[in-house]
């Protein structure tokens, strides 16, 4: 079975794929890292992202610059459709690629697509359980400022660049919401597990 775990920045997707993994054994894809992977140097999606934007996306080592990336394509709509038109297709292969391999070393695995574009990238069908992780937008302001030390400006120029959690909400099969306690999401999650099992 593939579960689909998407939500809003910083509503705690990573946490609720993690409780999936440690509490019931779940493999767990992340659409972040795998993105990151393919925009190192000497990766596919790094020249043309280059090519794109420029050598003043560059940082260290030649290395992208992630948060200046980020200050230029989320304060223009379509330079983040293009940023996502070069990556999303990398992703979805070696997903697709993954999640053959799993299924052939065990039939029975359970996968987990955390992937917090996934309503937006058309891979709803991909999973056959969309699980939609929401928090407040005061909250989810406050993480990511802690986390990746956006400014307030930059936190909601990012969460309005993602398609509403209202919207993603209308199409879940589960929604989890991570205001409370990290005992409660937990709670959630083991909830979520005994459906799936009935």
């Amino acid at each position: 079975m593939i579960i689909g775990v998407t939500g809003g920045l910083s509503t705690g997707k990573s946490t609720v794929a993690s409780f999936l993994a440690v509490a019931f054994g779940a493999v767990v894809l992340d659409a972040d890292k795998i993105a990151h992977e393919y925009t190192e140097p000497g990766k596919c999606a790094y020249e043309m992202i280059v090519r794109v934007f420029g050598n003043s996306i560059l940082g260290e080592e030649r290395r992208i610059d992630r948060q200046l990336l980020g200050r230029i394509v989320f304060s223009d709509s379509k330079k983040l459709q293009r940023l996502n038109q070069i990556i999303h297709p990398y992703v979805k292969q070696k997903f697709k690629e993954a999640t053959v391999r799993i299924l052939r070393e065990n039939s029975r695995s359970l996968i987990v697509f955390d992937v917090p574009l996934l309503v937006e990238s058309g891979m709803t069908g991909d999973v056959d359980v969309l699980v939609v992780v929401t928090t407040t937008v005061k909250k989810q302001i406050e993480r990511a400022m802690e986390r990746f030390g956006f400014t307030k400006q930059e936190a909601l120029r990012r969460i309005k660049a993602q398609l509403p959690l209202q919207e993603k909400t209308r199409r879940a099969d589960f929604v989890i919401s991570t205001s409370g306690t990290l005992d409660e999401t937990k709670e959630q999650v083991e909830k979520l597990c005994q459906k799936l099992n009935q």
